[in-house]
């Protein structure tokens, strides 16, 4: 104990030195891979940042906190090792969480057979399971209040595996569910990728093997960039406190 106390408090400082340096006010982790299944590192990380919110709310220059997490069509991934694991840890040790932003893309070879529903159907599942685990991970929260809390970003274009690619009219799929129900955030993953040399991992080889046209996956990244931007933000709402967890 007197370890992860050290560990602590050291993260800690650092913490409060970049915020502090940079008067930062909101900070977005981005758990994924084998940190997800460190029960130890993710104590420490959250007891953290759960310090930190406390510190700087006392001061008053409170901080908000988002974690950008992967996820499936069915949702954050359970037990250790998932995404809803890092959730669970973090609400136990006090961080109030403002956004859950699920990345959904690069669902895996199970999810890119040939008539498959498509990357925006895909994503609204995500969306749409993540909400359920959000409302019973917090019981007190509003329909309203989950979907507010909710981010989703799609990797667009063509993902790793060159069979899932987000198209135009997955762009515009997502974007009509996502003011329909007033979703607190959609991005999109990245905006390096509008220009030709930079459509992810979709190297020529790969390309030729989703039979996409480079030119047009291109000129459909740039006009999910501007779909995207026709959702109107939506105020940033109170994280849900403490006696809301279950």
């Amino acid at each position: 104990m007197a370890d992860v106390k050290f560990a602590v408090e050291s993260y800690n400082s650092g913490h409060l030195s970049v915020v502090n340096t940079y008067k930062i006010c909101h900070l977005d982790f981005d758990v994924e891979g084998a940190l997800q299944g460190n029960t130890q590192a993710l104590t420490t990380q959250t007891k953290s940042i759960a310090l930190l919110q406390q510190q700087e709310a006392d001061n008053g220059t409170p901080v908000t906190v988002s974690s950008a997490l992967p996820v499936l069509s069915t949702g954050l991934v359970t037990g250790q090792g998932g995404g809803l694991n890092v959730l669970q840890i973090a609400t136990a040790n006090g961080v109030n969480i403002s956004r859950v932003n699920v990345m959904a893309m690069d669902y895996g070879p199970g999810f890119a057979q040939p008539g498959n529903p498509g990357m925006g159907t895909y994503a609204i599942d995500a969306a749409t399971a993540t909400l359920g685990q959000l409302m019973t991970l917090y019981p007190s929260l509003s329909s309203e209040r989950a979907w507010s809390m909710l981010g989703v970003t799609p990797l667009v274009g063509i993902n790793d595996d060159p069979r899932e690619i987000f198209t135009l009219a997955g762009a515009q799929q997502l974007t009509t569910f996502a003011v329909r129900n007033h979703i607190g955030e959609l991005s999109m993953w990245e905006r390096p990728r509008e220009h030709h040399r930079h459509l992810g991992r979709s190297r020529r080889r790969r390309r030729q093997r989703s039979g996409a046209n480079p030119v047009r996956v291109l000129q459909d990244l740039r006009a999910d960039r501007d779909r995207f931007h026709t959702v109107t933000p939506v105020a940033e709402r109170a994280a849900p406190t403490t006696s809301e967890t279950p």
